[in-house]
């Protein structure tokens, strides 16, 4: 989906269902419409990596979240992008240990 700009639960939900939410001008929103009303068998391509839109021979930028980019790029749902910082948990886990010891319960 191209636009000028989505609500967030609807991008965040798009994501979550594999859907790139694109967020363009509105210039070229209406440039990349206007196209595609005129030649609706007209190639779009769509380059996540680049955050690129080919259509024609005009490339539009669009930009992303982030972290919506890399679960899109990775195919992560949210447990698989938690799980990509599990180094990291885990080294904080670790440390908070050793800052707070009274903070972790105890062993019995």
């Amino acid at each position: 989906m191209v636009a000028p700009s989505f609500g967030d639960i609807f991008a965040q939900n798009a994501v979550k269902n594999g859907l790139l939410t694109a967020l363009v001008s509105e210039g070229d929103a209406a440039e990349i419409a206007a196209a595609a009303a005129a030649d609706p068998g007209r190639d779009v391509t769509v380059d996540l990596e680049q955050k690129t839109i080919q259509c024609g021979n005009r490339a539009y930028c669009f930009s992303i979240d982030q972290v919506s980019r890399n679960q899109l790029l990775n195919g992560w749902d949210d447990v698989e992008l938690t799980e990509s910082f599990r180094t990291q948990i885990s080294a904080y886990r670790i440390s908070d240990r050793l800052r707070r010891p009274w903070a972790s319960p105890a062993k019995s």
